[in-house]
């Protein structure tokens, strides 16, 4: 081992009421080390040096002072710095005091009178205190690792566990437009009222659009998790993105008797540079999905400019989210899990799709919401 004149100063606290012996012991250890050298004589000295926090690499004692002992001062530097070696200094010292101060935890005693190997039983404390830092950092870390295997592997199992009550609702999902189609076509070839078939064709219309638009979000969401959503940015127009998601989606509120509203666009926000097709589809996404969950009253949205940024929202009138619920909601087959698909409908990636392409556009995604209160979601996006 290399000593510590080598490197650093060796930090020595001694505990000795003898001057002469402080002042031997300070010598024959600056012969061999840099040297940071505490002495005291007394109990209140001792401890307070150690409450003082002061960086010690060893701690030396003579066996017997007025107010206190050896023992004592070890059980003290124990309470306070358990992992600083402890080593008694005595002229006079049983076998069995020296024994018993061994087993409560000094790492060596010597004898006044056998000076000479105070060096080497420094440096093997020093090496041994050493190897216990080195051991506990490393059992510290394999803790650490366990944790974080642990959590992983729950992270794992909860995900495919979503993924395949969301292979089980797709498979629901798909078969609910294709029955349509498949049981609307067969009664439109039965049929000759052309009353009938054209409501059939409509209803078989809707049907498809149902599919594309779920088959849109399962390639969304497996671009999103091959890493491949690319971002296509050009200047736009924001009133013609507003108009195409209004125009797109005005049927679908008419047929639940929720009214759309979309906000005046500012001047300042009238012009961008983004891709349009996603800023249209998170605004879909988000204005569908306020939709989903509103059972009667509005979803509006608008946008307003805050330095080089723009801000939208989507707020609505519907069911609400509990606060417990904000962390997650953006999570991909979350909805799934929670068992709202089957009930209101949908995939449940919408919000997930819209929080992936907020983040490609290098924008934020958040929300306010309260059960019973309804929920505004917010985004922005730099111009």
């Amino acid at each position: 081992m290399e000593t510590k004149k080598q490197n650093s100063a060796l930090r020595v606290l001694y505990l000795e009421d003898s001057k002469l012996d402080v002042e031997l012991l300070r010598t024959i250890l600056e012969e061999a080390y840099l040297l940071d050298f505490t002495s005291v004589d007394d109990r209140q000295a001792f401890e307070e040096v150690l409450l003082s926090k002061k960086s010690l690499d060893i701690i030396l004692s003579d066996y017997n002072l007025p107010d206190i002992d050896a023992p004592t001062a070890l059980a003290i530097a124990q309470k306070h710095c358990p992992d600083i070696p402890f080593i008694c200094i005595s002229g006079t010292i049983g076998e069995e005091k020296a024994v018993d101060l061994l087993k409560q935890g000094a790492v060596d005693y010597i004898l006044k009178d056998r000076m000479a190997r105070l060096t080497s039983s420094i440096d093997r404390a020093l090496n041994e205190a050493e190897e216990k830092r080195i051991l506990a950092e490393a059992q510290e870390a394999l803790k650490q690792q366990n944790k974080e295997l642990r959590i992983a592997k729950q992270k794992a199992e909860e995900s495919d566990h979503l993924k395949s009550v969301f292979l089980s609702n797709m498979s629901h999902e798909v078969r609910t437009p294709m029955n349509g189609i498949v049981g609307f076509s067969e009664l439109l070839i039965r049929s000759d009222d052309p009353i009938k078939q054209a409501k059939y064709v409509r209803t078989i219309q809707n049907s498809c659009e149902q599919l594309m638009h779920i088959i849109n979000s399962i390639v969304d969401i497996s671009l999103i998790e091959a890493n491949q959503v690319f971002v296509n940015k050009t200047e736009v127009e924001l009133e013609h993105i507003f108009n195409y998601v209004n125009s797109i989606l005005q049927e679908d509120f008419e047929r639940k008797r929720i009214h759309l509203k979309q906000l005046e666009i500012p001047e300042n926000c009238c012009e961008l540079t983004t891709d349009a097709s996603k800023l249209t589809q998170i605004l879909t996404n988000l204005i569908s999905n306020g939709l989903k969950f509103t059972s009667q009253g509005f979803v509006e949205y608008g946008v307003r400019r805050q330095n080089g940024t723009l801000h939208f929202h989507v707020r609505d009138t519907g069911i609400g989210i509990p606060e417990e619920k904000h962390p997650v909601i953006f999570e991909r087959f979350r909805q799934v899990e929670e068992g709202n698909t089957r009930k209101y409908g949908g995939s449940g990636l919408g919000l997930s799709i819209a929080k992936s392409f907020v983040e490609a556009l290098d924008g934020q995604i958040w929300l306010q919401s309260k059960p019973g209160e309804g929920s505004t979601f917010f985004f922005s996006i730099p111009v």
